[in-house]
C-alpha cells in the first residue's frame, strides 16, 4: 500500500505556513524584545534570510526527491548507514518535541481563566495533573484527525491556516492604531540596548528560529504532492517570505504600544502584566478588549494547527526511518487511509512524555531551536554530494550560485545551534548521542556484521557534534566559559563549519555505493 499524491500547490504552501504560525506568535514577540530590545525586529529578519537559505537548498533536494520523510532519507543516499541513522534521529526529535510546546502554549493562555491548568515552580510555569490530562486530550485529537488520511488533513489545515494569517494581521493593524510609542525604540538603552550579541541570542532562543523552521513540512509531505517539482519549491520559499513580514509587523507593534512603567528596569527586565498571554494582555493594556478575547480564542487555533502537522510530518518521518531500516518494520503499516499509523500513535506516547520535563514554553524553546537547526546541517552537504555523484539527475528547480548558498547555508544552521548557548547544547548533544546509540545497536542485533555502517563516509558527522558541543563550552553564549571572545567566535566557529561542510563533500559514498533514495 503506497502513499497517496493529494496535495496540491496551495495545501502544501498552508503546511509550511501552518507549521511555522504556532505558539511562536504569541510568545516570541515577548522574549525576542526581553533579549535584544527594539533590535529584536533584526532577529527576525536575520532568522528568516537565514532559513530563505536553507530553504532554498532544500528546495532542490526535495523537488527532484519528492519522497515521504525527506531529511531522513537524503543523508543516506549520499553519506550511508550511519550519516542517514544520526541525522533521522536528529530529525524526529525536531518534530516530535514541536506538538508538546504546541500544547504547552495552548494551556498557558487557558489558564489565565481555567487557573487549575498550570501552576508556578521556582519561577517556572508547570502543568497540573489537569494540565497533563487535557495535553492528553489535545493531542489525542490531533491524532485522530490525521487518522483519517492526508486528504482530511490538508482540508482541515486550511481551514486553520486562514484564520492563522488573519489574526496576526488584525492584530498588527489594531495595536498600531491604537497606539505606537517611537520613543521605545530609542530610549531604554537605545536601538541596541543588549548589543548585537542580543540580537543573536534572542535568534536562537526567543522562538525565531523555531517559528520559522516549520518550511520543512513541506519537504515532509513530499510523497504525497500532485506536482512536487513547482510545489516544494514554491511552498518552502514562499512560506518563509509570506511568515517574515507576519512576524515583522507583529514585533514592531509589540514595542511600539508598550507602556513606559513595564520598561522602569529595562528591557532584559520587561515587567509585563500577564506574561503568559503577552499579546492579549498588551491588547487590555491599549483598550482593545474585544481583541484581547479573540487572541485567547487563537491562542487554542494557533498552536493546535501547528501541532496538527507536526503530527502529521513526524508520521512520515517515522515511516521514512523504518524503510531504511532505522526503525522497526510495524512502522511502515498503513491503516485504510493510507496513513502511517503507528508512527501516529508514537507521536501521542512520546509527546505526552515530553511533557514532563520541560517546565513550560520559555524553556523548551532553546532545545526545539537548536535540535531544529541541527537536523537541517545535512542538507547543504546532500545537495553539494549529489550533485557530483548524480549530475544527471532531474531537478525541476536548480539552486543558483549553489557553490556560496549551500555552505554559507551549512554555516548558518551551525552558528544557531552554536547561539543556544552550552546549558541547551550539552542536554542536546547527550539525547542525540543517546538516543544514536540505542537505535545502532538495535539495527547491529536485527542485521548483524552485514551491515555496511559507512563509516568514513559519516565521520564528519562525529567532528560536527564533538566540535559544536565543544564550541557552545569555549563559547559566551547561555552558560559558556568565555574562551572564545564574541566577535573572535564568529571567525572560530565560521572556520570550523566550513571545514567540516567541505570535508564531508569531499568524504561522500562513491556512485556504486549508493542506494536508491
Amino acid at each position: 500500500m503506497a502513499l497517496k499524491r493529494e496535495i496540491g500547490f496551495l495545501g502544501l504552501l498552508f503546511v509550511s505556513i501552518g507549521s511555522m504560525i504556532g505558539s511562536g506568535w504569541l510568545f516570541g514577540a515577548l522574549y525576542a524584545a526581553k533579549a535584544a530590545g527594539p533590535a529584536s525586529i533584526l532577529a527576525w529578519v536575520i532568522g528568516a534570510l537565514a532559513m530563505i537559505n536553507i530553504a532554498c537548498v532544500y528546495a532542490e533536494i526535495g523537488a527532484a526527491l519528492p519522497v515521504p520523510g525527506g531529511l531522513a532519507r537524503y543523508p543516506r543516499l549520499t553519506h550511508g548507514y550511519m550519516s542517514g541513522l544520526v541525522i533521522s534521529w536528529i530529525a524526529w526529535l525536531a518534530y516530535v518535541t514541536v506538538a508538546p510546546i504546541e500544547v504547552q502554549a495552548v494551556l498557558e493562555y487557558a489558564a489565565d481563566y481555567i487557573p487549575a491548568l498550570t501552576h508556578t515552580v521556582q519561577g517556572e510555569v508547570e502543568l497540573t495533573p489537569l494540565g497533563i490530562l487535557s495535553a492528553a486530550i489535545l493531542l489525542l485529537f490531533f491524532c485522530v484527525v490525521n487518522w483519517f488520511g492526508v486528504k482530511a488533513f490538508a482540508e482541515t489545515n486550511s481551514i486553520i491556516v486562514w484564520w492563522k494569517l488573519f489574526i496576526p494581521t488584525l492584530t498588527i493593524a489594531a495595536v498600531l492604531f491604537m497606539k505606537f510609542e517611537t520613543v521605545n525604540f530609542t530610549q531604554y538603552g537605545g536601538f541596541f540596548p543588549m548589543g548585537f550579541k542580543g540580537v543573536l541570542t534572542a535568534v536562537a532562543t526567543s522562538g525565531v528560529i523555531m517559528s520559522f523552521v516549520g518550511f520543512r513540512g513541506a519537504i515532509e509531505m513530499g510523497g504525497e504532492v500532485k506536482n512536487p517539482g513547482k510545489a516544494i519549491p514554491f511552498a518552502v520559499i514562499g512560506s518563509v517570505i509570506i511568515c517574515l513580514f507576519i512576524y515583522v509587523g507583529l514585533q514592531v507593534a509589540f514595542i511600539g504600544a508598550i507602556g513606559a512603567e513595564d520598561l522602569e528596569k529595562g528591557w532584559h527586565d520587561l515587567a509585563f502584566k500577564g506574561i503568559s498571554g503577552p499579546f492579549a494582555s498588551l491588547a487590555l493594556a491599549v483598550g482593545l478588549v474585544w481583541l484581547s478575547k479573540i487572541l485567547f480564542f487563537d491562542a487554542l487555533i494557533s498552536p493546535s494547527g501547528t501541532a496538527l502537522i507536526t503530527t502529521s510530518t513526524t508520521s512520515r518521518l517515522t515511516y521514512a526511518m523504518a524503510e531504511k531500516q532505522f526503525f522497526p518494520n510495524v512502522f511502515l503499516k498503513l491503516n485504510r487511509n493510507h496513513v502511517p499509523a503507528i508512527g501516529i500513535f508514537i507521536n501521542f506516547v512520546v509527546g505526552l512524555a515530553l511533557l514532563l520535563p520541560f517546565p513550560g514554553w520559555a524553556a523548551f524553546v532553546g532545545f526545539i531551536s537548536a535540535v531544529g537547526a541541527l537536523s537541517l546541517c545535512s542538507g547543504p552537504i546532500v545537495l553539494a554530494s549529489l550533485r557530483e555523484q548524480n549530475p544527471d539527475l532531474k531537478r525541476p528547480f536548480r539552486l543558483p550560485f549553489a557553490a556560496v548558498l549551500a555552505p554559507s547555508a551549512f554555516v548558518i544552521a551551525t552558528f544557531v545551534v552554536y547561539w543556544t548557548g552550552w546549558e541547551t547544547n550539552y542536554k542536546l548533544f547527550l539525547t542525540v548521542a543517546g538516543g544514536a546509540l540505542f537505535l545502532f545497536l538495535y539495527n547491529r542485533f536485527k542485521q548483524g556484521s552485514s551491515l555496511n555502517l559507512h563509516l568514513r563516509s559519516s565521520f564528519w558527522l562525529a567532528l560536527l557534534l564533538i566540535g559544536q558541543v565543544s564550541l557552545s563550552y569555549l563559547g559566551t553564549f547561555g552558560g559558556g566559559r568565555g574562551f572564545i571572545p564574541f566577535g573572535w567566535d564568529f571567525l572560530v566557529v565560521g572556520s570550523f563549519s566550513l571545514s567540516i561542510y567541505f570535508f564531508a563533500v569531499s568524504t561522500r559514498l562513491k556512485v556504486s555505493d549508493m542506494e536508491a533514495v
